[in-house]
């Protein structure tokens, strides 16, 4: 495990509960620009992945179909129980954050990560989950690549599938999968590729203890391409700024540094063990799945402790930000990780288990 990737996850998951918190306070700051910041996180997630899906497979052979169980049984079971709960509260009558109609394809295209337009917008059921439709094309893009004999050439492999998904865009084609599947955010994986591969070469020439200034010149460009729209984006805005090229070439480029500073950090010897980020970053899908969930229940809360606004932005956030801590940290030590365990020992005796003709 690499602890400052973990706690990595922890700030990008508070990133994008604050960008989703940002509604509850734009009638009382005069600008909530930096909340906007906040869904940099999803970019953080993206690189984040790329990097783990290239630094786990590079020095071992390992099959596309366990590559695909093991990331299948990390992403899936969890988010078919959200949406499941999602589902189960708005056919009761209440109205779950998002969820304003449900059909039974919405139902199924959600759960198979099929993407699909509702009220106007490319989400599922689990508003959150058009991030995952993105994940797992990737992961079906890696899986394939993993059907490659040498090693050393499938990382550049999946980061050519990547680019080919854009050549939609360049022909002009209609259709909305191959606008949705092309949009450029998915170059992020491939961003965090390139972050292993840098790293890679970094560690073969570079002495641990010169590191440490390759790592502050990282994070200072983060901040730098993380700034760079600031000017020309809020959080209100996101839709025109999602489709442009413009993100993965600030914010993915902001995400990629990120995660170079943060990995050269560890190989320096530094690491952020303070205030439980790294528990924190081990819940962090669990947190990202439920935030929302819990930002509306602590609006209905809040709305009845009090009528000022201010008050109510406060106990919202405040209140809603521990809720999803705390879910998902028992969510993910008592639903997540037991799962996730369960179903990986069970694939791996099923591989193990002889056929009938071997006996």
């Amino acid at each position: 495990m690499i602890y400052n990737l973990q706690i990595l996850r922890a700030f990008a998951a508070i990133m994008v509960f604050f960008y989703h918190s940002e509604i509850y306070w734009k009638d009382i700051l005069p600008s909530t620009w930096f909340f906007g910041l906040g869904l940099a996180g999803v970019d953080i997630f993206f690189v984040l992945s790329g990097f783990i899906m290239a630094a786990t497979t590079a020095s071992r052979d390992i099959t596309a179909s366990s590559f695909l169980s093991h990331r299948i049984f990390r992403v899936v079971p969890l988010y078919w129980i959200i949406t499941l709960f999602f589902t189960f509260l708005f056919l009761s009558g209440f109205n779950p954050v998002g969820v304003t109609e449900l059909t039974p394809e919405y139902f199924l295209k959600s759960l198979f990560f099929i993407p699909f337009l509702r009220s106007g917008a490319a989400e599922p059921i689990v508003t959150v989950g058009w991030t995952l439709n993105y994940e797992i094309f990737f992961y079906l893009i890696f899986s394939i690549c993993l059907l490659i004999p040498r090693i050393q050439l499938r990382h550049p492999a999946v980061a050519i599938l990547i680019l080919i998904t854009l050549l939609p865009r360049f022909f002009g084609f209609q259709n909305f999968y191959a606008t949705y599947y092309g949009n450029p955010i998915i170059l992020e994986f491939g961003f965090g590729i390139a972050c292993y591969h840098c790293l890679a070469w970094m560690e073969k020439t570079c002495e641990p203890n010169r590191i440490l200034p390759f790592a502050a010149a990282f994070l200072a460009l983060s901040l730098v391409f993380l700034l760079a729209p600031a000017f020309t984006f809020s959080g209100t805005g996101a839709s025109s700024y999602f489709s442009a090229f413009v993100r993965p070439f600030t914010w993915g480029l902001a995400s990629f540094f990120i995660v170079l500073s943060a990995v050269s950090l560890e190989r320096a010897g530094h690491i952020w063990r303070r205030f439980g980020f790294i528990e924190i970053g081990n819940a962090s899908y669990s947190i990202y799945l439920i935030h929302g969930l819990m930002l509306h229940g602590a609006s209905k809360v809040a709305k009845i402790l009090s009528s000022d606004p201010l008050t109510f932005a406060l106990v919202t956030t405040i209140g809603a930000l521990v809720l999803s801590i705390a879910a998902g940290l028992i969510m993910f030590r008592y639903v997540e990780a037991p799962l996730n365990k369960s179903l990986r020992g069970s694939f791996t005796r099923f591989l193990a288990k002889p056929s009938p003709s071997t006996g």
